[in-house]
């Protein structure tokens, strides 16, 4: 019978195998401590930058929200002293005149018309007509002497013959026909106080088959505001009248 001979390690080589493997783990620990080291070193290095930025961004933010706030509590002062400006005006009268382009009183002045021709169409028997008509010109300036805005303007005027217009005058007896031009085809703005403006004035005669040459009455109101009006009588002195062929005055 074999008998098997198993060799047993000695006590001081099991000691250094043992030393051995404590080292091992000992430079393990220590190389994941340092790892750790260098985690947290990380760690607070990005938090600390982190910080710096949310800091920066804070200021910024609040420069950027205190500057806003100043510029919108400006823009506030400004638009509210504005309304309050134009509230003012508003609730102040306005006062227009009608006077000549040098500043005269329109009233009582005569006034040198300026005679034109113009082109127009008509419907006639279902077609339309090419035809020319005639227009008399007396431009003068609407002025607003008060404070407070004129708000929207009609204009209403009178003639007497030979000068026909559409219709018959119904307030005025000295005169023999009227003509009303509403508030939204005068084309006049909302006068502030203070505002004069040119008004190209047109009459347009129904019957220019005559030439109109010489002096000739004319009314002139305007209404505007609360129930206000202005007016004037001028004289309107036609001194030439533009040659038109007896075709186109049919």
């Amino acid at each position: 019978m074999t008998s098997i001979m198993r060799e047993i390690p000695s006590k001081s080589h099991i000691t250094l195998k043992e030393d051995k493997m404590d080292k091992e783990v000992e430079d393990k620990i220590t190389h994941l401590e340092k790892r750790i080291d260098d985690i947290k070193s990380f760690i607070t290095l990005i938090v600390s930058a982190g910080t710096t930025i949310i800091g920066i961004l804070m200021i910024v933010f609040t420069w950027s929200a205190t500057s806003e706030k100043s510029d919108l509590r400006s823009h506030k002062e400004s638009l509210t002293k504005e309304i309050k400006e134009e509230l003012g005006k508003r609730n102040k009268k306005a006062d227009i005149e009608l006077v000549t382009k040098d500043g005269k009183k329109l009233d009582g002045q005569v006034v040198i018309a300026n005679v034109k021709t113009y082109r127009y169409s008509e419907t006639i028997n279902d077609k339309r007509v090419d035809k020319t008509g005639i227009l008399i010109e007396l431009p003068f300036v609407i002025k607003n002497s008060g404070e407070g805005y004129s708000g929207r303007m009609t204009i209403k005027y009178y003639v007497k013959s030979p000068i026909k217009l559409t219709y018959s005058s119904t307030d005025e007896g000295g005169f023999d026909y009227e003509e009303y031009i509403a508030a939204r085809d005068t084309a006049l703005p909302n006068f502030p106080g203070g505002l004069t403006y040119e008004y190209p004035f047109i009459i347009y005669p129904k019957d220019f088959s005559k030439p109109l040459i010489g002096k000739h009455n004319i009314l002139i109101k305007i209404y505007y505001g609360q129930g206000k009006q202005t007016s004037a009588h001028i004289v309107a002195n036609i001194e030439k009248w533009p040659e038109l062929s007896k075709k186109i005055q049919e």
